[in-house]
């Protein structure tokens, strides 16, 4: 879900992947995103972000997962 969001960014918002991480121990999961987003205050600057995905993926298909996003300025409709 959330790699479809970030495909769908780039066309509209002009998003860019900068690096990512993952981390899987037994049921534990985490996930870590970077990206650049086009700055909607400034015309031709972008701005950093970093999604944090972090879980744990349950039996029977009952998962837990928290989302975390971590920005300092400017957030649009991307972010959200």
């Amino acid at each position: 879900m959330t790699k479809n969001k970030m495909e769908q960014g780039k066309k509209k918002y002009g998003v860019r992947v900068t690096g990512n991480d993952s981390y899987l121990a037994e049921e534990n999961v985490a996930y870590l995103v970077d990206y650049m987003v086009n700055s909607e205050s400034v015309r031709g600057t972008h701005n950093k972000g970093s999604i944090y995905i972090r879980g744990v993926k349950g039996e029977n298909g009952l998962d837990s997962f928290k989302y975390i996003l971590e920005k300092s300025n400017d957030f649009n409709e991307f972010d959200a």
